[in-house]
């Protein structure tokens, strides 16, 4: 279109025709309405990931940390309640003791030995530390699956110039600048580059890995994702190699190129421009950055209910070891009343229970009969 207008068939070609240098010594343009810097678009892939480090991975450093706390917190209290029946928590010196605490709480909290619980309120404290357990490993299970899945552990560069030097497929866009600019600028062979058309050619490609990465233009990456099936991150974007725009070119002869700048610098001040790309959605930037490396850690806000129904649990077993007592006493005392024989002598420690009701009854009515006789 820019030779058609350059050779004068047509006098202009407006839409999202992207200016630049070589187009710009064929035809006049007016100045940009709106941005349109080339970017790299690529399966997302996390490269800093050491083989090492795997297993801390689906969880944040911070909740990790949680967990620890959580674990130490739990087998503590186990210990403390069960202290009583354990003697061997009380004896030696210092390092014994810890020693020998450390151990209880392995056999406690891991494997699970019940005969080191002999309390009611520690039972009730591990089947809570279970269900616990249960669910913080369901968790750790998926988001290692999801972290191994979306990552594949494998390099996925988004670099210029690492790509230049490799045998790497590109796409771009049919019929835009980016061949252009790519083969002039950065030196690709016109053999890797493959053209497509739409969106949809866009994620094909990259899932049957005939083409490694995505070379674009920053409106139309917007569009492609504004919709569905890339909201989900499964692609990452990099800054923009290029700084352009779109504008609207004129025959060199015409004269045109001033009147329209001006007419679209008013549209532009007057916000016009804005709505317009806001209505086509694109403005929408991607979500999904090449840096975004935490993108599949499990969050500490997120999981922090998972703690709840333990902690509580924790609490409520501690205020029985307390209230225990209290309402042990309180039930003794209810059951000491006096007891009036028939010598009226009060006795005030005698259990009160039926049979020894029973008893005084019969005691009572012999000594009725016998004051009748």
């Amino acid at each position: 279109m820019i030779k058609l207008v350059a050779n004068g068939i047509y006098d202009a070609v407006v839409g999202d025709v992207t200016i630049g240098y070589n187009r710009s010594t064929l035809v006049d343009f007016t100045q940009k309405y709106m941005e349109s810097g080339i970017i790299i678009i690529g399966i997302a892939g996390n490269p800093n990931v050491s083989p090492w480090t795997l297993f801390i991975q689906p969880f944040e450093l911070k909740l990790w940390g949680t967990i620890l706390a959580v674990f130490a917190c739990t087998g503590l209290l186990v210990c403390y309640l069960e202290s009583d029946d354990h003697p061997e928590l009380k004896e030696g010196g210092t390092v014994h003791r810890i020693g020998n605490i450390l151990w209880f709480i392995v056999e406690a909290l891991i494997l699970l030995d019940r005969d080191y619980f002999r309390r009611t309120a520690s039972r009730a404290a591990m089947i809570a530390w279970l269900f616990f357990a249960v669910l913080l490993g369901a968790s750790y299970t998926a988001g290692l699956s999801s972290f191994l899945t979306f990552n594949n552990l494998n390099p996925s560069s988004l670099n210029i110039l690492s790509l230049r030097n490799t045998t790497q497929k590109i796409g771009y866009r049919k019929g835009s600048i980016v061949k252009d600019i790519i083969s002039r600028r950065f030196n690709f062979s016109d053999d890797r580059l493959v053209p497509l058309r739409c969106a949809d050619d866009f994620s094909d490609y990259l899932k049957n890995d005939s083409i490694t990465k995505i070379l674009d233009e920053l409106p139309y990456v917007n569009i492609m994702f504004s919709e569905k099936k890339f909201l989900d991150c499964q692609y990452v974007v990099d800054d923009e190699l290029t700084q352009q725009g779109f504008g609207f070119g004129f025959n060199k002869n015409r004269n045109l190129a001033k009147n329209f700048s001006k007419a679209l610098t008013e549209l532009s001040e007057n916000g016009c421009l804005k709505n317009l790309t806001s209505c086509y959605n694109m403005d929408k930037e991607s979500q999904c950055s090449s840096d975004d490396s935490s993108s599949n850690k499990v969050p500490w806000k997120s999981a922090i209910t998972i703690f709840v129904p333990l902690l509580f649990s924790l609490g409520v077993c501690v205020g029985t070891k307390y209230l225990k007592p209290y309402f042990q006493r309180k039930h003794d005392d209810t059951n000491m009343r006096p007891v009036i024989e028939d010598d009226s002598s009060v006795h005030l420690c005698r259990p009160t229970t039926p049979s020894r009701y029973a008893q005084e009854d019969v005691y009572r009515n012999e000594v009725g009969i016998m004051k009748l006789m």
